[in-house]
């Protein structure tokens, strides 16, 4: 069984291949066309995505995490909503990276079976990086108007920490 999973790209390909020739298909010719569509792509994407690493790289280098954090922590004390997250919460929609880094201090902090490290875990697995999902596939498609895909995106990240938040104070503490 070890030797059929580690063979199994090798099969899926062999398959493809063996597949093009039976309906014989030029199969080197649509390699070569599929991988010029590839690169047109990367081409077209590239832009938004340096943009979005910018932006990031802006925001986290600059002390305006730190600001908005500071800003909102009375607010979410009064939720009882622990202000540790409130980094992990703007930096997981620009970031996957960062918001991974986030999490792991979240976790070392807090530790994984804490309330906190639970909130942070529920969070990181029902959120998106989504400005970044966002450049890809719009800039992918051409696409002109994305305001209402942010908007709705945005607001689904927003519920998912609200149904954390409710889910942890019900369920945990």
């Amino acid at each position: 069984m070890e030797y059929i999973e580690a063979s199994l790209i090798g099969i899926i390909f062999s398959f493809v291949i063996f597949y093009g020739i039976v309906k014989k298909v030029n199969i080197y010719h649509v390699f070569i066309q599929g991988a010029v569509e590839g690169l047109k792509l990367s081409y077209r994407v590239f832009p938004p995505i340096l943009a979005m690493i910018l932006a990031y790289k802006v925001f986290s280098d600059s002390r305006l995490l730190g600001f908005i954090t500071k800003v909102l922590t009375p607010m979410f004390l009064k939720l009882n909503f622990p202000p540790q997250l409130l980094p992990l919460i703007i930096i997981k929609p620009l970031s996957g990276s960062g918001s991974l880094g986030v999490f792991t201090e979240i976790l070392k902090n807090a530790g994984p079976d804490s309330r906190i490290g639970i909130m942070a875990a529920l969070i990181m697995g029902s959120t998106e990086t989504i400005f970044y999902t966002l450049t890809v596939y719009i800039g992918g498609i051409k696409a002109k108007k994305s305001r209402h895909a942010i908007i709705a995106a945005v607001f689904t990240e927003l519920i998912a920490v609200v149904i954390t938040l409710f889910y942890c104070n019900i369920m945990l503490y």
